[in-house]
């Protein structure tokens, strides 16, 4: 964590959620929006590379006055286009997870606690631990639908779900 500490106080950045380091890169810096004219308070946008030859996605999430606002998207690549089928987090408090549901007109399944397999080939088996929140879209293959952008709403019961909550490490 010092090493962590000292590269950070040598950007020039904050050890918080507005900053992400893994494996001693910078990977994104979160914008925090503070204004009355925009529907949102902040929002964060970071890309999660793909394996050749799929494409990676970009993702963008707004905090919004019910929760979180999601739009998920591929990035350009040659090769194989990409299905959306799923994505998986964390989430930094468990109180959060009450009631945590998720809504979007590609949404097609979520599963909460230790989540890495939603079935139909949603998973990340072999790629990464289990989550606390997995969320499935569309169905499995390209013949019903090829998911390249989709847009999801997640809320919790307590309406207390901000960006703070998602973990990005």
């Amino acid at each position: 964590m010092a090493k962590t500490d000292a590269l950070l106080k040598s950007k020039n950045l904050s050890n918080d959620l507005t900053d992400l380091l893994v494996n001693e890169e910078l990977l994104f810096v979160p914008q925090a929006i503070e204004s009355e004219s925009f529907e949102y308070v902040r929002k964060i946008e970071f890309t999660i590379p793909g394996d050749a030859p799929t494409s990676g996605l970009h993702i963008l999430v707004k905090e919004v006055e019910d929760g979180l606002s999601f739009i998920v998207s591929t990035l350009d690549g040659s090769g194989k286009s990409t299905d959306v089928r799923g994505l998986f987090f964390n989430i930094n408090d468990a109180l959060k997870l009450s009631g945590l549901v998720a809504t979007g007109n590609d949404v097609s399944d979520q599963q909460l606690g230790g989540v890495n397999d939603l079935g139909n080939g949603a998973n990340v088996k072999g790629k990464a631990d289990t989550f606390d929140i997995g969320i499935e879209f569309g169905s499995a293959g390209k013949v019903k639908d090829a998911i390249t952008q989709t847009e999801f709403h997640l809320s919790n019961s307590a309406g207390d779900l901000t960006l703070d909550a998602v973990s990005y490490t």
